[in-house]
């Protein structure tokens, strides 16, 4: 795109309207008060919404015999881990949707894609914090508070995901800056239900189905479309339209230290994702060469969050 003037009309859009005003008022830091008592308070409400889902799966173990006795305790709380990010990945998927159906069309130009936001952008967003959240502090438990398993502990991966992430969407959510690119790359979350459903299926002794193997392979191409394609689409965005981020940035008193912030944060969970989908890979070659073996799913450290898993994944 040629370097033209950004129009005078974008500065007026209801994108970034409470933009304008905070910075014709000179009071830029409510946008960052407003995250803290809304935004933050929501996504620690969602955190206890999975938590006790979590909670409520795991205390099964100790209520039921026959469930207690069909399967170990790391079984179990893989099962409650997997309902919690399953109820995650189906949020999430739904504010895409969401993002699409009412905001796509206000999306005229470039410039909204790096400054500006909406409620609703946030309230999603917070949904996915408040999992974040809920996620990191359980693979801590049980990595440092109680020893199990390293398959349920949580793999080194996962908890610098879960990082990157955070601050990825804190920082965005804050300051209204890449909101837009944050909703497109919670696309991502379409390939987690898939990923579980290979444990919920080996869960209920299905892992010699068809079922199985299906899900095995739409698992790779999902993974390969909505975590790599799709996310290199959306930096190949990033790079196209610099020039207008950093102006329409600029305007808003985010420099260049922040737009390099988010970018090396976006790029890092890039690298991760194709980092994942090279153990895939490997995996799936694996199974072929072997094929008595069990098929590609496992190497995605999301599937166990674990080294172990990031050898099947």
């Amino acid at each position: 795109m040629d370097k033209v003037p950004i129009p005078e009309w974008v500065w007026d859009h209801p994108l970034i309207r409470e933009l304008e005003e905070a910075r014709a008022t000179n009071h830029a830091h409510l946008i960052l008060a407003r995250f803290l008592q809304q935004t933050l308070w929501a996504a620690l409400a969602f955190a206890g919404v999975y938590g006790g889902l979590y909670v409520a799966l795991q205390a099964r173990r100790r209520r039921d015999r026959a469930y207690r006795e069909a399967h170990s305790e790391d079984q179990c709380e893989e099962f409650a881990n997997r309902s919690a990010s399953t109820l995650n990945a189906f949020g999430a998927c739904y504010g895409v949707w969401a993002f699409w159906r009412d905001e796509w069309a206000m999306i005229t130009h470039p410039v909204f894609h790096a400054v500006g936001g909406s409620p609703a952008r946030e309230y999603y967003m917070a949904l996915l914090l408040g999992y974040l959240l809920f996620d990191l502090l359980r693979i801590l438990y049980w990595r440092f508070g109680r020893r199990m398993p390293q398959r349920t502990q949580g793999s080194t991966s996962m908890i610098i995901h879960h990082l990157i992430v955070f601050g990825i969407f804190a920082t965005g959510v804050a300051m209204q800056a890449g909101t837009y690119f944050m909703m497109l790359f919670m696309s991502n979350e379409i390939t987690t239900p898939i990923l579980n459903l290979r444990f919920f299926l080996t869960f209920y002794q299905k892992r010699q189905s068809t079922w199985y193997l299906l899900n095995e392979l739409l698992f790779v191409v999902g993974f390969f479309v909505f975590r790599i394609v799709i996310n290199l689409g959306f930096f190949s965005d990033i790079v196209r339209y610099w020039h207008i981020y950093r102006e329409g940035m600029a305007r808003y008193g985010h420099g260049l230290p922040v737009m390099y912030f988010l970018v090396i944060l976006v790029s890092s969970h890039i690298l991760l994702q194709m980092w994942w989908f090279t153990l895939i890979l490997r995996t799936a070659y694996r199974r072929m060469v072997r094929p008595g073996s069990s098929p590609t799913a496992a190497t995605h450290p999301d599937a166990t969050r674990s080294p172990a898993d990031a050898k099947r994944d």
